[in-house]
């Protein structure tokens, strides 16, 4: 896993990613982006608690670079019919 703060639109961001390491689709890494919020009920945080942070601060997303875990992924389209892989959990 790797942590990646940006801004866009939407304000600053925080990507969560993470590379497949079993399967079809090893070696390939996927991103889930949320909005940089210590909200308990935020996508951060519950992210980062399903593979065993402590809250949904950046220091505790560093924390966990090169954890191993587990990721459900589902597959979602843009508004414009593009195609992405959207992480839904993420669990030990």
């Amino acid at each position: 896993m790797d942590v990646r703060k940006f801004a866009n639109v939407f304000g600053e961001r925080v990507g969560l990613v993470f590379r497949i390491s079993t399967g079809s689709h090893a070696g390939k890494e996927v991103m889930e982006s949320a909005a940089v919020s210590p909200s308990p009920r935020g996508k951060l945080s519950e992210l980062l608690r399903g593979i065993g942070g402590s809250d949904g601060s950046l220091l505790s997303a560093h924390e966990l670079v090169g954890q191993r875990c587990h990721i459900a992924v589902r597959h979602e389209a843009t508004k414009t019919g593009k195609t992405y892989a959207a992480i839904t959990q993420t669990f030990k």
